[in-house]
């Protein structure tokens, strides 16, 4: 009775390992050869729409709808007339060898809202309340990507942790010609690269307090007001071959209340501004010794201010 137990019992095993190898079989080439889906958009297309590459979409909108997490929107040469949401993980990308621009349909909404871990690429953004809206927490990619005529500020970016995970980049992008300041960025982590921020009505960028930022080899100009406003307050904040040039108050106004941070600057150009090349301004009375936090680091230039170019400690309180 023993022995046949025991060669049921491998007879049930061998079919339990037989079905296991199956599986295995089956869904391993499955999971190892999923890719992200490829959806195409043109708004010259003519006949059949299923977002394919051979029959686009006509509208940026439809394709959103059919979008997944992982997939790429690819959008032809035109002007589309949108306000969207890009969904959690979905790319949006203008391709083609003219301009992509997206121009805001209506005037009261941003022209995009970024989810986490999207991304926008290769398009010109005209228009909205605001060209782009990067959600609470969310982290996002902003490249090659040229803002103009926002009503108010051209890019926002809502608060969040001041680490990787929640990090958004603008590499290789311009912001020019917004109602009030270019970029206005609430506690986060930020990296700017090789950007242009120009001739916007108000500030040309806006850092709060609790920002953990890194700006290289940007150019900051003919802004009506300050070129960058940052705030020192357990903030710390990288300055590299950035030029900060002919805005119209001070080059950099650096806020402090009184807690810890650390800002430094290196091999920067800080010229011609209306008022100070770096103005320190002291909204609480603390001790004067927190300035030392604030480093002039490598070679920076910093001359031709029309008020002064450091200015010493001003108490606004």
């Amino acid at each position: 009775m023993e022995r046949k137990n025991s060669s049921k019992n491998r007879n049930i095993l061998n079919v339990v390992a037989g079905a296991l190898l199956l599986c295995a079989i089956v869904i391993v080439p499955t999971l190892s050869f999923a890719k992200s889906n490829e959806i195409y958009v043109d708004n010259d297309s003519k006949g059949k729409e299923d977002g394919s590459k051979n029959h686009p979409y006509t509208n940026i909108e439809k394709a959103i709808q059919k979008a997944d997490s992982g997939d790429k929107i690819f959008v032809s040469s035109g002007t589309y007339k949108v306000n969207i949401t890009l969904p959690k993980d979905v790319d949006l990308i203008g391709k083609g060898k003219n301009k992509v621009t997206l121009k805001g349909d209506d005037k009261d909404d941003p022209v995009v809202i970024m989810s986490d871990k999207s991304k926008i690429d290769n398009v010109e953004i005209e228009g909205g309340k605001h060209g782009i809206v990067v959600k609470e927490g969310a982290r996002a990619k902003i490249y090659n990507v040229r803002i103009k005529d926002s009503r108010r500020e051209g890019i926002i970016i809502l608060k969040g942790r001041s680490n990787d995970d929640e990090r958004v980049e603008l590499i290789d992008s311009s912001v020019k010609e917004s109602g009030r300041s270019g970029i206005y960025a609430q506690n986060r982590k930020l990296v700017f690269i090789n950007n242009n921020i120009h001739d916007n009505n108000g500030n040309g960028v806006v850092l709060e307090d609790d920002m953990k930022a890194y700006l290289e080899k940007n150019t900051i100009r003919n802004n009506d007001k300050t070129g960058v406003v940052v705030d020192l307050d357990e903030s710390e904040v990288t300055f590299r071959n950035n030029d900060i040039i002919k805005n119209g108050r001070e080059g950099v106004e650096i806020n402090a209340k009184g807690a810890n941070g650390y800002i430094s600057f290196h091999k920067d150009t800080i010229t011609g501004n209306g008022m100070y090349g770096i103005a320190l301004l002291e909204r609480r009375n603390f001790p004067r010794s927190l300035w030392n936090s604030v480093q002039m680091r490598d070679t920076n230039t910093v001359l031709n201010n029309k008020s002064g170019n450091i200015s010493q400690p001003i108490r606004t309180y």
